[in-house]
């Protein structure tokens, strides 16, 4: 099989024509989690009518009324819809902590325990670490009582059905999780923001995959840098992967990505934080990576959460997101309403009540220049402390035939939309040299799947887009004067 040659984080978000077109009619819809401490109930899924307008409902049954503090939407059973993964931590007189995965039929879920048993999970991440095409599971945990717990990888057997095991010995008070590639040898690593006094201490850790899904574990970066949630992405335009450590304890953490998964930290601004998520994407289209801060009011009740934009090198200027002081916890980027630039979810709390809003979830619609206007996403309050994006309409993703190309040359990727692995198939009439690359929808080259020759007939390019942006992008062929072309849709 010809070797995949992805040049991930090639491509500046702001190059996208269009971001996270989920749902099935090109909209993004959303779930949350929801916390049974406070005022909160049943975990829902919101699905977008495609104006930034959402519908909103229950998840599945009572039983699941558990205190929800991570998700996921991912294709975990590969039928082509995006199911649903929870991080539930428990607690007294509750339906139990155990996490649990939530497959998705016609748009209804029937959900199941991930384990028999949870160890008070804060976040989970969908992935290929076990680098066998499906999505694999990653359970941040922060233990009984805070007291740190064991990080949980879960390997996908395929059909939505998983089987856990240890991260690393790290006995850790874990509350956000990512996945990426973080060395560049083209295997999904793993990222863990710890904060609290588990016996390994407060340090963020990095696991670095040996390839098949078990890892070796070491600080990011020297010295006691605490974390509450990471997102990954390209901030200073070199072509690595970088991060961001959003800290409700202290300020919150850029670290850059010299190679080989070398960091060098330093705090984000002189604020003192009080955040619990951030999100990397391009939000103002000038072709870096911005970031959406959700933060807290439990210590100051005038903050606000904040939109910080790159200057192109990971140097950033923060401002208020929207006047609104929610006690938010979450944070997502998506096209809510279709005009091509990213908006944002925000997961609300309703813990404590004295911000200027309601608690009640928002989306926040940008005007293309990184300006948002935020509103209520329902009339509910539940309590929310984590939310995901994906397509939950039901309608699985159509495999479409192979488009006819010039010259007896045809390719075709399946599944499209597609959320991280896929298959790649060309179609050659006669021998001769081929070059298949990635471009985006303006015209830059975002990888090389294979440049070589190939006999005549069909062949198969394993084709694994996990670390891409979502958005469009075109797939390319060429043999001599034959050209083949298909647009894939790239979703999260």
């Amino acid at each position: 099989m010809p070797r995949l040659l992805l040049l991930a984080f090639a491509l500046p978000l702001a190059l996208l024509l269009s971001a996270l077109p989920a749902t099935a009619q090109g909209y993004a819809d959303v779930v949350f989690a929801n916390d049974f401490n406070g005022t909160g109930g049943f975990n829902r899924v919101c699905r977008n009518g495609g104006t930034g307008a959402f519908a909103c409902d229950f998840v599945t049954t009572n039983t699941d009324r558990r205190r929800g503090r991570g998700v996921t939407a991912a294709d975990l059973d590969g039928d082509g819809d995006d199911d649903l993964a929870f991080a539930n931590y428990g607690g007294s007189g509750l339906s139990g902590a155990a996490n649990r995965v939530c497959l998705n039929n016609a748009g209804a879920f029937a959900c199941a325990d991930v384990e028999p048993a949870g160890a008070a999970s804060a976040a989970v991440a969908a992935g290929d670490p076990g680098a066998d095409g499906d999505r694999d599971l990653v359970f941040a945990t922060v233990g009984p009582s805070d007291n740190g717990a064991l990080n949980r990888f879960c390997r996908n057997a395929g059909n939505g059905t998983f089987t856990c095991s240890d991260v690393s010995p790290d006995l850790d008070e874990t509350f956000g999780v990512a996945i990426a590639d973080l060395d560049g040898d083209g295997d999904r690593d793993l990222v863990f923001a710890n904060d609290g006094p588990g016996t390994g201490g407060d340090t963020n850790r990095m696991c670095l995959n040996n390839g098949t899904g078990t890892f070796t574990c070491a600080d990011v970066a020297p010295g006691t840098a605490k974390g509450d949630a990471v997102d990954t992405g390209d901030l200073d335009g070199d072509g690595d992967v970088d991060l961001v450590f959003a800290n409700f304890f202290g300020p919150d953490r850029v670290c850059l990505n010299g190679g080989a998964a070398t960091f060098t930290c330093a705090n984000l601004s002189s604020d003192g934080g009080d955040t619990f998520d951030v999100e990397i994407a391009d939000f103002d289209g000038d072709g870096d990576r911005d970031l959406v801060l959700g933060t807290a009011i439990s210590n100051d009740q005038n903050r606000t959460n904040k939109i910080c934009l790159n200057n192109g090198a990971a140097v950033f200027t923060c401002a208020s997101l929207s006047a609104d002081t929610d006690h938010s916890r979450d944070v997502e980027a998506a096209d809510f309403d279709g005009d091509g630039d990213l908006d944002v979810a925000v997961a609300n709390e309703d813990f404590f009540t004295l911000g200027n809003d309601s608690g009640i979830d928002q989306i926040c619609l940008n005007n293309g220049s990184a300006v948002f206007t935020c509103a209520d996403i329902s009339t509910t309050n539940d309590d929310s402390i984590a939310l995901a994006v994906g397509n939950f309409g039901g309608s699985p993703v159509a495999v479409e035939a192979p488009p006819v190309g010039t010259g007896g040359l045809s390719l075709a990727v399946a599944p499209n939309p597609v959320r991280g692995a896929a298959t790649l198939a060309l179609a050659l009439g006669t021998a001769g040299g081929v070059r298949a690359e990635v471009y985006s929808v303006l015209g830059h080259r975002v990888a090389v799947l294979h440049d070589g020759p190939l006999a005549a007939g069909a062949h198969t390019l394993a084709l694994d887009l996990a670390g891409l942006p979502a958005g469009v992008y075109v797939m390319r062929a060429t043999s001599g004067a034959a050209v083949a072309t298909q647009r894939v849709t790239v979703v999260r």
